[in-house]
C-alpha cells in the first residue's frame, strides 16, 4: 500500500558521504482536513511542508545525527506528538550506530507509519566507499564486510523493537544508479558486486541519475543480469567500464512478495520525477499493489 501523511520530520542518514547532495524526495499528499501539501526534505537539518495557502517548516537547531534532541523535538510539552500534524517519521537504515537514541517501540504508538530509509547501502559516493558496486536496495545479502547492509536487515532491526509491524514501509528507488571505471567481481559468483577504480580517492559516476535523463544520455537498460541473492537487477558492461543497476519488475515483484510474506505496511518512493516517462515504477506497484487487508 502506498501510504499518505500530513507532515514528516526527516533525519536523513549520514553514514555516507555524497556530492551533490541527495535528491528532495517529492510528494504530494492528503492532510486531515483533506487538502494537498506538497512536501520536500530540504536537507538533513530542514523538513518543509508547503500549503497552497500557507507555509511552515520544522528546522531542528541541532546536527541530523543527534537522535536523542530529534527525539525530544518530536514530543509536545505533554509527552505526545500532535495526530493532526504528524503523521510520518523517516529514521535513518539499519545501522545500528545510527538509531542510538530513536526509542521504536515508543516512537510507534504515536505515528501512522514510519517510512525506513532502506537504500543507499552501495553507491559512487565521493570517498572509499564507492567501491564496490552494488544495488540501491538489495533485498538480502550483501558482499564480505557489508553482510548487513540489505533491507531485509534493516527492516527486521526496527521491527525486533515492537510488534506493529504495519507500521513500517520501505523505499522504492525510482532512478538509476551509475558507476564508472568498474573492472572484476569482489567474490566468484557474485558479480553484482565488482571493484571499482578510485580517482583522488573518489568514485566516478552518477548516484541518482533519473530514468529520463539516462534515456536521454542513451544508457540502454537492457540486457539485464539478475543477482538471485540479493533479488536485484544490474547491468555491466566490460568494454567501456561501466554498470548500472535500478529496480525492474523482477525486483519490485520480490519486494512486494516480501512485503505481504513479513507483514509490512507498504512502501513510499524516492522520488515520483526521477521515473521514466511512462511511470514505469509507479504503475507497477500501482498495479501490483496490496490492499492494507492482504498486508
Amino acid at each position: 500500500m502506498l501510504h499518505t501523511t500530513s507532515t514528516i520530520f526527516c533525519s536523513k542518514p549520514f553514514y555516507f558521504q555524497t556530492k551533490p547532495p541527495l535528491p528532495l524526495p517529492h510528494r504530494l499528499l492528503h492532510t486531515s482536513n483533506g487538502s494537498l501539501v506538497y512536501t520536500q526534505a530540504m536537507n538533513p537539518k530542514t523538513a518543509q511542508m508547503t500549503r497552497v495557502d500557507r507555509e511552515s517548516s520544522y528546522r531542528p537547531p541541532f546536527p541530523s545525527y543527534n537522535n536523542t534532541k530529534f527525539m525530544e523535538l518530536t514530543y509536545s510539552g505533554n509527552g505526545h506528538l500532535n495526530p493532526k500534524n504528524t503523521s510520518s517519521q523517516l529514521p535513518p537504515a539499519g545501522i545500528e550506530r545510527q538509531t542510538f537514541g530513536f526509542d521504536i517501540d515508543d516512537l510507534v504508538q504515536h505515528v501512522d507509519f514510519l517510512n525506513v530509509y532502506s537504500m543507499d547501502y552501495y553507491g559512487p559516493w565521493m570517498s572509499e566507499w564507492g567501491t564496490p558496486t552494488g544495488p540501491i536496495a538489495p533485498l538480502y545479502s550483501g558482499v564480505k564486510g557489508r553482510e548487513k547492509f540489505n533491507l531485509d536487515y534493516t527492516m527486521q532491526y526496527y521491527s525486533s523493537q515492537t510488534r506493529q509491524l504495519d507500521k513500517f514501509n520501505i523505499i522504492i528507488p525510482t532512478f538509476v544508479r551509475l558507476w564508472k571505471q568498474v573492472k572484476d567481481a569482489v567474490e566468484p559468483g557474485r558479480e553484482v558486486y565488482r571493484n571499482v577504480i578510485l580517482k583522488d580517492n573518489m568514485t566516478e559516476g552518477d548516484a541518482y541519475m533519473s530514468r529520463r535523463l539516462a534515456e536521454m544520455e542513451e544508457w540502454k537498460l537492457t540486457p539485464l543480469t539478475w543477482d538471485e541473492q540479493s533479488k536485484s537487477s544490474f547491468i555491466y558492461y566490460p568494454d567501456e567500464g561501466t554498470y548500472l543497476t535500478f529496480e525492474t519488475e523482477r525486483s519490485l515483484k520480490a519486494k512486494m512478495d516480501y512485503l505481504k510474506e513479513k507483514h509490512f505496511g507498504g512502501v513510499w518512493i524516492w522520488a515520483v520525477d526521477m521515473d521514466d516517462e511512462n511511470n514505469t515504477v509507479l504503475n507497477f506497484i500501482r498495479d501490483f499493489g496490496y490492499s492494507t487487508d492482504e498486508i
